[in-house]
């Protein structure tokens, strides 16, 4: 970003009121020609200044990066880059545009896959976001301006990961400013967050609470236990790490919400470690995910589906941009360590903010004056749409902690008994969180009950030893609820229970929803 840029971009953030004026204020075409080319500029000043991303670059076959001069161009020529080809594949220092002692901040996944991920950050990266977030919540809530008495609680993982680090460091940097603003990082744990609603939260106008949306349940449960009036304490909510699933969005709205605030009290973004948080669920996005879960048609017309499974974002273009790539979104990123074209792995759709309107309109819908019902009056912003439906064979999620199955083949293929498994975050009967674990025995194998019992105790045992010392995540996810984390292992003849529908297909699915 060069001086004038940064100058007017600080102008902006620094009155709320004036930072959420111009998101709203711009049109759509304007978003979308200023996303392009800032995609186009983060792509040449990685191509020059980032020496593994030039070094990918010449490998696929780019190179001279200042031949690509349109958008067009960029995604016909612009190679992607992922996990296994790029971060795991460079050392750090190669992958950044300056020094690597020069890193101000540094996150880390929690090696859901079986290796952890770094993401290095600068401190221009960091001047500015605080600034952002403050308006962003301030579009939500009306913290900033005038200033209300607000207590941040943040209950994501603390340490090195990003929801407890980062979400931290941003917090930190927004109480500095407004000083009627206190924080507290009591961490993943749902009992001590219910303590200090219980022992301070009366002597704030509004408690905010920061957490996965698996332990948020958890908290509210925690707190229905002890005979919490959850609407007596002004609860605001933001999230992420996990889909939001419409249950459980419907669950904590009628706990900590009136009719009127529903569409704004929880803040979901949608991110991650590597490419941070592009996109998140504004007052509009929900409106419109309300909507899918009653007209069929428009869940198809958006996320592929009749059921409304899947989460709507909208996201800054200008900040990160988007793109949908054979039904997964690929991001590009600016920053001290930036990432361009970067596979996620993550199913969804891209939609700009015209063809969406254009898909509501076709479906008889006024937004405008279904936002007036749920007494939302707020301008909306006219950025781009994301749709996140899952993650391609990827990963669980438990309090934030992702589980791939891959990182449990090593463990399971060795069992000659075993022909292939499954892992899920809900029990199949009742749907309440709980990490299961499927076997599917080969045909030739036949066990008494005995012995079946016997085994699945021994891979509940095993899978959570190897977890406990290879993930760090989970490690923390089990600390925060032993009898959830803890796997629930059962074993299924050949071609039985969940493994029924595999036979048909080319390639069995490793995720049981």
């Amino acid at each position: 970003m060069n001086k004038l840029a940064k100058a007017i971009q600080k102008f902006l953030t620094a009155s709320p009121k004036r930072a959420i004026w111009f998101m709203s204020a711009p049109s759509a075409e304007f978003w979308k020609r200023q996303g392009e080319k800032s995609v186009l500029a983060n792509f040449h000043f990685a191509a020059e200044k980032v020496p593994a991303y030039k070094d990918f670059l010449k490998k696929h076959g780019v190179k001279d990066h200042e031949k690509i001069k349109t958008i067009e161009e960029f995604k016909k020529y612009v190679p992607i880059i992922d996990k296994k080809n790029y971060l795991q594949t460079y050392p750090l220092d190669k992958m950044v545009s300056l020094d690597i002692r020069q890193t101000y901040v540094l996150s880390m996944s929690g090696g859901s896959t079986g290796k952890p991920i770094y993401h290095l950050s600068s401190r221009e990266d960091f001047e500015l976001f605080p600034a952002g977030m403050a308006a962003i919540f301030d579009y939500f809530w009306d913290i900033c301006s005038p200033p209300r008495r607000v207590l941040f609680i943040n209950a994501f993982a603390m340490g090195i990961w990003t929801g407890g680090s980062f979400g931290t460091f941003v917090l930190k940097k927004i109480c500095d400013k407004y000083k009627t603003f206190s924080l507290l990082t009591p961490g993943a744990d749902p009992e001590r967050v219910v303590d200090i609603l219980e022992k301070i939260g009366k002597y704030f106008e509004i408690n905010w609470i920061a957490a996965y949306p698996t332990l948020l349940k958890l908290i509210l449960d925690e707190g229905d236990r002890r005979g919490l009036d959850w609407k007596s304490f002004n609860i605001k909510i933001a999230t992420g790490g996990e889909m939001l699933d419409a249950a459980l969005y419907e669950y904590i709205t009628e706990k900590v919400a009136s009719k009127k605030q529903r569409l704004s009290t929880i803040f979901e973004s949608y991110g991650g470690t590597e490419i941070g948080a592009p996109g998140f669920v504004t007052p509009l996005a929900r409106m419109i995910k309300l909507l899918t879960i009653k007209k069929p048609t428009l869940s198809k017309a958006i996320f592929g589906n009749k059921d409304s499974l899947g989460s709507l974002f909208q996201f800054n273009p200008t900040a990160s941009w988007a793109e949908s790539i054979g039904g997964e979104i690929v991001v590009s990123k600016n920053g001290y360590m930036p990432l361009i074209r970067y596979n996620t792995h993550d199913l969804g759709y891209c939609f700009s903010f015209s063809t969406l309107m254009e898909i509501l309109q076709r479906h008889k819908i006024a937004i405008e004056d279904e936002l007036d019902k749920e007494g939302f009056y707020k301008p909306i912003f006219n950025w781009p749409f994301l749709t996140l439906t899952g993650r391609k064979d990827w990963a669980i999620a438990l309090f934030g902690a992702k589980i791939a199955p891959q990182s449990l083949q090593p463990l399971i293929n060795r069992d000659e008994r075993i022909l292939s498994f499954k892992i899920s975050d809900r029990q199949e009967d009742s749907n309440a969180p709980q990490f299961m674990v499927y076997l599917q025995l080969k045909p030739s194998v036949n066990l008494s009950k005995e012995e079946l019992a016997e085994l699945e105790k021994q891979y509940s045992q095993k899978i959570l030893n190897y977890l406990i010392n290879s993930n760090f995540d989970f490690k923390d996810a089990y600390e925060i609820n032993k009898e959830i984390a803890t796997p629930k292992v059962k074993i299924y003849t050949f071609a039985q229970g969940p493994f029924l529908e595999d036979a048909k297909r080319i390639k069995p699915k490793l995720i049981q929803n």
